[in-house]
């Protein structure tokens, strides 16, 4: 009878580690890393995730890296709701910035890149000229975050004429060649920074 309760333990043991072994296994699955890159200057160095997107650079310039992340993992199971991208602390202690209104349905279209300008990171939420049912509206808006989580504008362009779209892709040519390409939503799929359709079907 005293075997049998010990056997009874063990198996139970046995059960608990598999389950906690099982658990830690579904977490590296659904953080596993798909590609890591680093800029030639060693700025901006971006992580890529099974549902999210990191990037580490110093966008408030005091001397420390902070985090910006799009996790679009609830996303994926549900297309209304908005990709959670921030701006963290690089000790994830605190958000800094917060875009709410980022996500598949049309209202939230939109593509951010990030840059490296005169040795500094940037932000830069992009809206490409595009034919919306007569109306045009487009815009490249470059900052930074300081440590108080206020956007600092570099540059701001902007348009919504149909004429005037050469003179605009003229003018952000010269951020657009350099600009890592970080999360967008245009055309409600998410693509990441490898460019890799992650649908919305």
């Amino acid at each position: 009878m005293k075997n049998r309760g010990y056997a009874c333990v063990l198996i139970a043991c046995l059960l608990l580690f598999a389950g906690c072994h099982a658990a830690e296994n579904d977490t590296d699955i659904e953080d596993k890393v798909i590609s890591e890159t680093v800029s030639e200057d060693g700025v901006l160095a971006f992580t890529e995730y099974d549902t999210k997107v990191t990037c580490k650079c110093d966008l408030d310039k005091d001397g420390k890296c902070e985090i910006i992340t799009a996790d679009y993992s609830e996303t994926l199971k549900d297309h209304q709701l908005p990709i959670n991208m921030t701006v963290m602390s690089g000790d994830r202690e605190v958000i800094l910035w917060q875009d709410p209104d980022m996500g598949l349905p049309g209202m939230g279209w939109k593509s951010y890149y990030v840059t490296v300008i005169d040795g500094s990171a940037y932000l830069m939420e992009y809206h490409p000229p595009e034919d919306r049912q007569g109306l045009y509206d487009y815009s490249l808006k470059i900052f930074t975050i300081d440590s108080n989580g206020n956007e600092v504008i570099y540059a701001d362009i902007n348009g919504d004429t149909k004429e005037a779209v050469d003179e605009f892709n003229k003018q952000i040519s010269k951020y657009m060649d350099n600009a890592y390409p970080f999360i967008s939503t245009e055309n409600g799929n998410i693509m990441t920074s490898r460019l890799v359709l992650r649908g919305s079907e």
